[in-house]
C-alpha cells in the first residue's frame, strides 16, 4: 500500500545508508543445503553484467515493480493499474534502456529461434510434486510459461537458459528431449514431461476430503468440486484430468484463472485415500478422504 514517492524515499534511504540493506539481501540455505536465491526482502540478481536488487507487488487491479541497480546508481519504480500487465518486465525493459548507453555492458541475450521455441509449446507435468506448466509460443520469440494459472513472460539469460518471470516465483527452464528441466528459486530441480494431451479424470475420486492443516474441506462429484475453509464457504471449482492420478482443480479469481495441481493418493489395493495438493504459495497440502 504505497506510491511512487514513498518508494523513492525508500530507495534514497537505501542508497544513503540510512536504511540497512545488508539484511535484506542476505541469502540463507535450506536444511538440505540448497541456497535460497530469494533473499530476506529483496531479490538479488544480475542484468547484463550489472547487479540488481528488486521486488514486485500486486493488489487486485494493480502491480508494482521496484528495481535497483546500485552499481550504476539507477532505480526504476513502475506502477500500473492494469491487472493483466507486468510491472516487473516494464521496469526491466526501462533498465535495459539505461544500460544501453553505458560502457562494458553485456548485450541483451537473444531468444532462441522460432524453430527451437515453437516445438516447446504444450502441457508439462511433474507427477511427483505434483505440478503442471503450460508453455505458449508465438512467432517472433514471444513465449510465456503458466504455472498455477499465472502466466509469466519468458526471456533468455546469458547462460543460454530461459527464465520465466522474476523474483520468488521465477522458473529457470532448460528444454530437453520429451520435457523440461526446471530450477526453482530455491535451487531445487524438477523434471517435467511433455504430454501429447491431457487425460480423463481418474476413477474413484468422488467423495469428501479434509485438510487438518488448512481447516478446509473438499467435496468432489464428477468433474465438480466444492471447497470450504476459514476464508470461503462453498466455493465451486471444476476438475480436469492431466495424466494418470494427477488432476487440476480450477479456481478462477479476480486476478487470473488460477488452478491447483493435485495427485490422487491410493492404498495398496488402489482405493483412493486422499489428495496431495500443490499451489503457488501452499505446497504439499494433504487432504485425507473422509469415510462415509
Amino acid at each position: 500500500m504505497s506510491c511512487v514517492a514513498d518508494l523513492a524515499l525508500w530507495d534514497r534511504a537505501l542508497s544513503s545508508g540510512e536504511a540497512d540493506l545488508a539484511g535484506l539481501t542476505e541469502r540463507a540455505d535450506f536444511l538440505d543445503g540448497q541456497t535460497n536465491l530469494y533473499a530476506r526482502g529483496l531479490v538479488v540478481g544480475a542484468r547484463r553484467g550489472v547487479r540488481t536488487e528488486d521486488h514486485g507487488g500486486l493488489w487486485p487491479g494493480y502491480k508494482t515493480g521496484f528495481l535497483r541497480a546500485p552499481e550504476i546508481d539507477a532505480t526504476v519504480i513502475c506502477m500500473i493499474n492494469n491487472g493483466a500487465g507486468d510491472a516487473q518486465a516494464l521496469a526491466m525493459n526501462t533498465l535495459d534502456a539505461i544500460l544501453d548507453g553505458l560502457p562494458n555492458i553485456h548485450p541483451v541475450p537473444p531468444m532462441p529461434s522460432d524453430e527451437v521455441l515453437l516445438p516447446l509449446a504444450g502441457l508439462y507435468v511433474d507427477a511427483a510434486t505434483p505440478m503442471t506448466l503450460e508453455i505458449a509460443v508465438s512467432a517472433g520469440g514471444m513465449m510465456t510459461c503458466n504455472a498455477f494459472g499465472v502466466p509469466q513472460a519468458v526471456s533468455a539469460r546469458e547462460d543460454h537458459t530461459l527464465i520465466s518471470g522474476r523474483g520468488p516465483f521465477a522458473l529457470a527452464l532448460q528444454p530437453r528431449e520429451g520435457g523440461m528441466i526446471v530450477t526453482l528459486p530455491s535451487g531445487h530441480v524438477q523434471e517435467f514431461v511433455k504430454l501429447a494431451a491431457p487425460s480423463a479424470l481418474p476413477d474413484g475420486v468422488d467423495g469428501s476430503y479434509e485438510s487438518v492443516d488448512m481447516a478446509s474441506n473438499l467435496a468432489i462429484t464428477g468433474s465438480e468440486a466444492t471447497l470450504s475453509g476459514p476464508i470461503m464457504r462453498g466455493r465451486g471449482c471444476s476438475l480436469s484430468g492431466i495424466e494418470g492420478d494427477v488432476i487440476r482443480i480450477h479456481m478462477p479469481s479476480v486476478l487470473f484463472s488460477g488452478w491447483l495441481d493435485a495427485r490422487v493418493l491410493r492404498s495398496a489395493d488402489g482405493a483412493v485415500t486422499g489428495l496431495m495438493v500443490h499451489g503457488g504459495r501452499a505446497k504439499g497440502v494433504l487432504f485425507t478422504r473422509v469415510a462415509g
